[in-house]
């Protein structure tokens, strides 16, 4: 940290550390709220952004994290420990996973859910890597991991139009069964990942259509509550129509997502008696963490004085 030549630091100002720390609970004053639902037995949709990923962190970590062997090197505690066999190891850079705190994260919704007594019957999930870590680490925090199979979805992917110049290539179901997730080799999913990859040039509103047709299959064809793991824009392309709303424009899906922090949730349930879905409050708490700067032990190496 450093200070303006006109600034005290709390070691000059011991006093004004109190003032500041009494700042933090401020921010849950404002408090969102979360229901117990022990006493809700509506069939709900539970769709969750997937975790912290690695990219987003450490940026283009491919580079500097493998060498011309494809051997993997962990630069930072907050890396994967290592990496499963890939049949193309640069489709890290593009399918990135999930950092150890990105799995946590996860893992907590996945047990928050369990202390409210929600339950998961159903899993789907979007192909990209940092989803399937975030369902199978959701649904071990709930104690399920070894019950409910993840069906992967290639619909659920993000814009394609994100992906214009580097459509990523994804592991198959195959290829994750055999590293251990537990995937469901018998789902057949409403695209495979070539249908979506052709589909490079589609339009907003072909991308709007394209996950709330997942939904809507949900609706028809699922019995009890579903986990849908997938990106920051699903948590409204596949609930928009389900309850009534209309399209975002892209401004407002920008200005939206802003606002969705990784393993962010929102839930949608059914009336049993209209058979109409609407949003309902989520059974946890959000999930928020200070800023951690990258430490480099030697800033106390420096003997020198001034």
């Amino acid at each position: 940290m450093s200070f303006k030549s006109s600034e005290k630091s709390t070691w000059d100002d011991p006093a004004s550390l109190k003032d500041k720390m009494s700042l933090i609970p401020e921010t849950l004053k404002n408090d969102i709220p979360f229901s117990n639902s022990a006493s809700d037995d509506r069939r709900k949709i539970f769709v969750m952004r997937h975790g912290e990923r690695t990219d987003l962190v450490f940026g283009k970590f491919y580079p500097y994290s493998f060498d011309a062997n494809g051997k993997y090197t962990r630069k930072d505690l907050n890396m994967p420990k290592s990496f499963p066999p890939r049949k193309n190891i640069q489709d890290w850079h593009y399918d990135t996973p999930l950092t150890n705190v990105g799995i946590f994260q996860a893992t907590l919704v996945g047990e928050s859910l369990k202390d409210s007594g929600e339950r998961i019957d159903v899993a789907f999930c979007s192909p990209m890597f940092r989803c399937i870590q975030s369902c199978q680490a959701t649904l071990k925090g709930l104690g399920v991991e070894d019950k409910v199979k993840i069906c992967i979805e290639p619909a659920l992917m993000e814009y394609m139009a994100f992906y214009a110049d580097n459509i990523p290539g994804v592991m198959s179901p195959n290829e994750l069964k055999e590293i251990g997730f537990n995937v469901d080799l018998d789902y057949v999913p409403m695209m495979t990942v070539d249908d979506v990859k052709a589909k490079a040039d589609e339009s907003f509103v072909e991308f709007y259509h394209r996950n709330a047709r997942v939904t809507q299959r949900i609706i028809d064809e699922c019995h009890g509550n579903v986990l849908i793991s997938a990106h920051g824009s699903n948590l409204d392309t596949n609930t928009r129509f389900a309850v009534g709303g209309e399209i975002r424009t892209t401004r407002e899906m920008s200005e939206t997502l802003s606002k969705v922090g990784f393993c962010a949730l929102v839930v949608i349930a059914e009336d049993k008696k209209s058979q109409k879905w609407s949003f309902t409050t989520p059974p946890l708490n959000q999930i928020s963490h200070a800023p951690n700067p990258r430490f480099d032990y030697r800033i106390f190496t420096d003997t020198k004085t001034t």
